[in-house]
């Protein structure tokens, strides 16, 4: 099973970050992050697989209440049956 978050999730991640930062420079959420410029150029472009401590400062950062927020909505499971069970079926 691939590690990270895949092509598509760091794709995503770095759009929300880009529409959150607005009218901010990357150089000053950077730097409020407590990140490198090239860090954070490189999650905006989905380049990167960022950590949670990073995500948590871009949080703050940011001035949003939660990582969730960032991230936006999770994907369900497509596993996830009926009965609340997360797992491929017959297990």
């Amino acid at each position: 099973m691939p590690h990270g978050l895949g092509h598509e999730g760091r794709r995503l991640i770095g759009a929300r970050v880009r529409a959150l930062r607005g009218d901010r420079s990357q150089e000053d959420l950077a730097r409020n992050a407590g990140v490198s410029d090239g860090t954070l150029s490189a999650i905006e472009r989905g380049r990167s697989d960022p950590r949670l401590g990073t995500l948590l400062r871009l949080v703050q950062a940011l001035g949003i209440g939660s990582v969730e927020e960032l991230l936006g909505p999770l994907p369900t499971s497509r596993y996830l049956a009926d009965d609340g069970h997360d797992g491929p079926p017959g297990t």
